[in-house]
């Protein structure tokens, strides 16, 4: 029972050498230095990814088209009155819908939200607008979901006064397209024991090359004081 300290000694993986033998530079200290600067800020780089959630991406066939899509609009028409601004509505099989006044509220003001005095007049306009929309979905790492929308929008302005330039209705048109597939993105929160590998290989790694490097930087300097002392250089 008493050899059983010594027998285990021997299998130390990593032997100590005696205090009076090991010899501190400033090479050393220098690099020890820049070399826990360096683990720092990796750790908290490491530390900062591993609390920000990832974004899982998805694209499926959208099979939810039965919900209805939520439009808000806030728009300036300074040259027309009131009266005669309406808003239409058709949908993708032809029906109609004319005069939609519900939730629809006029004011008469300027660009700068004052009342109109004496509107400057311009030729008819026409205004034309077209939609694409995504249904997208996004699922938070604590279970909730958000149901939204993306869009990309291109426009075209024609001038339809007086025969001028390509025919048409004076007016502001929004064409909506809604696109078959949706995406959906979930928020995923990484594996700890993945953090932890990560953290393990930046300080080892750094360590590693830490002393490699120092003991390059010792090799170097001892073989220039060596160089010195035998009169190589002077």
């Amino acid at each position: 029972m008493a050899n059983i300290p010594e027998r285990l000694r021997q299998f130390d993986a990593y032997p100590k050498t005696l205090e009076d033998f090991r010899i501190k530079t400033i090479g050393g200290a220098i690099v020890t230095i820049l070399s826990a600067i360096v683990i720092t800020l990796l750790f908290i780089s490491e530390a900062i990814d591993f609390v920000t959630p990832e974004l899982k991406e998805e694209l499926f066939v959208d099979t939810s088209r039965g919900s209805k899509l939520r439009i808000n609009m806030d728009i300036v028409v300074s040259s027309v009155a009131c009266d005669l601004l309406s808003l239409d509505a058709m949908d993708t099989t032809g029906e109609q819908h004319l005069h939609i006044d519900h939730n629809i509220y006029k004011r008469r003001l300027d660009l700068k939200g004052q009342p109109i005095e004496n509107p400057k007049k311009t030729g008819a306009m026409m205004f034309q607008h077209f939609i694409k929309i995504v249904p997208t979905t996004y699922v938070k790492l604590d279970g909730s979901v958000l149901h939204t929308n993306q869009f990309s929008m291109t426009k075209l302005d024609r001038d339809v006064s007086g025969g001028i330039g390509e025919g048409g209705m004076p007016g502001i048109f929004f064409s909506y397209e809604m696109s078959p597939l949706m995406v959906k993105y979930t928020q995923t929160s990484k594996p700890f024991g993945h953090f932890l590998t990560n953290a393990c290989a930046i300080m080892g790694g750094i360590f590693s090359v830490a002393s490699i490097l120092d003991g390059l930087v010792y090799a170097s300097v001892k073989a220039i004081q060596k160089k010195i002392e035998l009169g190589k250089i002077s």
